[in-house]
């Protein structure tokens, strides 16, 4: 399988940073301790967007690649960094404007084109990502019309359009990567629409049971899977968020949604997607897994360089004592020149004239003019005696 282009993970670590730095100017300003340059509702947005446009969905492509799943090329991904970084900072600009329009309209067209060409390549939990970006997109038209006419209601919307990346593509994306058990795709597809419309536009109390739901079938794959127990932890407690937030029957206010929203982003989706190994290698994460990271690459080309083994003398130390710390020495292996003396049946500590002598006879068997090849030591030595001067067996 070929390398994950490195625009995917050059647009997810920027757009950490840029994410990240966004967040921090908005908390030290809604606190007082720096004052909040631009408007806070134009910040806020290209905080949001910063998030799903230029961290969760490189993230999110760069699992699909690592599962075998068909995301976008190189072009594809410098096309999309671009586009995305260009329509964050027109977000921080003028909010919803046509510079903004434009760069976001490019993005989704770059998610429809990975649904599309994801499909056929997708297994498990993944089957319900395609269709869940198709329908993603269709929450876009009715948001920028109702922005400026009812703004209550497209911000009803967002939400939902919000629960849906959330559920139907970024969920899934992670818990595939654990390769867990995955429910029915038409059963988690319905439910996780159910859930964003109880959420976001059509806050009817019943529809809240499909995050129950929800959260029953999440914690019942993290219950039956295999894996590191701070990241089942992390799962658990959000499948409990969601059924906690099922059993209100309410939608949740705005800074209970905001804070739930923040707790699963940043909690089990980030650390889940994110490529094992540092945020470096993000930026070439086929050569990470070929050479072990930019430090072991070089401590390797050294090592060859001067001819001893790699991991220098405390790994051959350690190799020497059977391969662990206190562990049995292993048996040094033999040189050239021992395995010809235990095949002369020389001692070691003789003179070096006999052994000398011996390498340059003339071979008795002779075959007219034509001499038989030089002795070679055999391919496996025979063991040696403890003190090392004669071979056994022989």
């Amino acid at each position: 399988m070929s390398a994950p282009p490195r625009a995917l993970g050059l647009t997810a670590l920027v757009g950490l940073l840029v994410a990240a730095g966004i967040g921090l100017w908005l908390r030290f300003g809604l606190a007082g301790v720096t004052p909040l340059a631009g408007t806070y509702a134009f910040v806020r947005h290209a905080h949001t967007h910063a998030g799903y446009y230029l961290v969760l969905f490189p993230l999110a492509w760069l699992a699909w690649h690592r599962l075998g799943a068909r995301a976008p090329g190189p072009r594809l991904s410098a096309l999309y960094g671009a586009a995305g970084l260009a329509a964050v900072v027109a977000f921080a600009h003028r909010g919803y404007a046509l510079p903004s329009i434009a760069g976001s309209t490019v993005v989704g067209a770059v998610w429809l084109v990975s649904a599309v060409r994801a499909r056929g390549t997708t297994r498990g939990w993944l089957r319900v990502a395609p269709l869940g970006i198709a329908l993603a997109v269709l929450f876009v038209p009715p948001i920028g019309v109702l922005t400026s006419r009812d703004p209550a209601l497209a911000n009803a919307i967002v939400h939902s359009f919000l629960s849906v990346l959330l559920l139907l593509v970024m969920v899934p994306s992670a818990l595939a990567t654990l390769r867990w058990p995955a429910p029915p795709p038409a059963l988690w597809a319905a439910l996780s629409l159910a859930a964003a419309g109880f959420l976001g536009a059509v806050p009817f109390g019943p529809l809240g049971i499909s995050l129950s739901v929800l959260g029953t079938l999440l914690a019942r794959a993290a219950w039956g899977a295999r894996g590191a127990l701070p990241i089942r932890l992390a799962w658990f407690a959000t499948a409990g968020g969601l059924m906690a937030l099922g059993v209100q029957g309410a939608p949740p206010t705005t800074h209970r949604a905001i804070a739930a929203i923040h707790a699963i982003v940043l909690g089990p989706i980030f650390v889940t997607l994110a490529p094992p190994g540092g945020a470096l290698t993000w930026l070439s994460p086929g050569r990470r897994r070929r050479h072990g990271g930019l430090a072991r690459l070089g401590g390797a080309r050294h090592w060859e360089r001067s001819g001893e083994p790699r991991g220098g003398p405390r790994r051959a130390r350690v190799a020497a004592r059977g391969g662990r710390r206190g562990g049995p020495a292993a048996p040094a292996a033999a040189s050239g020149d021992d395995v010809e003396r235990a095949a002369l049946g020389l001692r070691t500590d003789e003179a070096e004239g006999e052994l000398v002598a011996a390498r340059r006879s003339p071979s008795p068997c002779v075959s007219g003019a034509v001499a038989s090849p030089p002795h070679r030591a055999p391919p496996h030595p025979p063991s040696l005696d403890p003190r090392g001067r004669r071979a056994r067996g022989l």
